[in-house]
């Protein structure tokens, strides 16, 4: 008669100290310590504050070219928009950034780097390396025509270089008619 009255009591303590003491260390392990945010990263799992001082990666400095575009009113945001003389004309956010990827480092010829893997090292990507090859998912890499295993990833570009190509776009947009 005692018997399960004292293991139904024990096992209300066995509760209880479980709810006081072993949960909240359990909880304390998922929560997180601060609410910051994460930092972006590359594929090499390593953090963009670790990239090369004055440097940004390629696909933020193609959107901000593209903003910027679009903020001036000028015909290149459209013609990224439109995908117009890549046969595509899907307009995806990945194939605007492409487009702008690639008048940035084909047509103004913008110097870039990139890992090539399973390499872990940044390097110079040449101008006829550019030139073989196309700037695809989001100008997240640039890869050899028709071989999806030859590419570079975690491509990077000067900043003062996309600046200097804002600066002369917005001189240009201002002959634009609206």
């Amino acid at each position: 008669m005692i018997e399960p009255i004292l293991g139904t009591l024990a096992a209300v303590f066995i509760a209880w100290l479980a709810k006081e003491f072993l949960w909240p260390a359990i909880v304390s392990r998922w929560k997180p310590k601060t609410l910051t945010p994460s930092p972006r990263i590359t594929s090499l799992g390593v953090s963009d504050t670790s990239l090369p001082h004055g440097f940004i990666p390629l696909h933020e400095a193609a959107a901000r070219l593209y903003t910027e575009a679009r903020s001036s009113r000028h015909l290149m945001a459209g013609f990224a928009e439109h995908d117009w003389g890549l046969g595509r004309r899907t307009g995806s956010e990945g194939d605007i950034l492409d487009w702008m990827a690639t008048y940035l480092c084909y047509s103004k010829r913008k110097p870039l780097q990139g890992r090539k893997p399973p390499s872990t090292r940044l390097e110079p990507i040449s101008f006829e390396e550019v030139k073989r090859r196309s700037f695809v998912e989001g100008a997240t890499k640039l890869q050899r025509h028709n071989t999806p295993t030859d590419y570079f990833t975690d491509l990077i570009i000067k900043e003062t270089d996309v600046d200097e190509v804002m600066e002369e776009m917005m001189l240009e947009a201002e002959f634009h008619d609206d």
